[in-house]
């Protein structure tokens, strides 16, 4: 959003960059009386695939890229985003040349198991932070 404001020390108005941006409400996993769930925003419900059908290995398996269901770690709370979600991502961004940034400071350091979550998304980001 560009919004005008006032310089202070003049009488013009200036045009001043708000950010803008597009806010996705992605599937998500998280552990639930010691099993996983999986969490499916409305707009995926496909009747396909139960909560208690799944459990980590599964989540994580390359073969899911074939399926029409589509796990990306934020800090809002720990939710682990779906994998396929993330690989669909960022093989968009690779589609529009858009750089690939993962932010692993709360996932790398085998905080996952493995070195990284790239390793266990299998996929190579052009920067990844940590």
């Amino acid at each position: 959003m560009l919004q005008k404001h006032r310089y202070p020390c003049r009488k013009e108005f200036g045009t001043r960059y708000t950010g803008r941006g597009i806010f996705l409400d992605p599937p998500t996993v998280f552990m639930h009386n010691g099993k996983w769930t999986l969490s499916l925003p409305e707009v995926f419900h496909s009747g396909t695939l139960e909560p208690e059908d799944i459990n980590r290995d599964e989540i994580f398996l390359k073969s899911r890229d074939n399926s029409n269901l589509a796990v990306i770690q934020g800090a809002g709370g720990m939710h682990m985003i779906d994998p396929l979600f993330q690989r669909m991502l960022v093989n968009e961004c690779r589609h529009c040349r858009i750089p690939v940034i993962f932010d692993e400071v709360f996932t790398g350091f085998w905080r996952l198991g493995v070195e990284a979550a790239a390793e266990l998304l299998g996929c190579v980001p052009d920067i990844v932070l940590c």
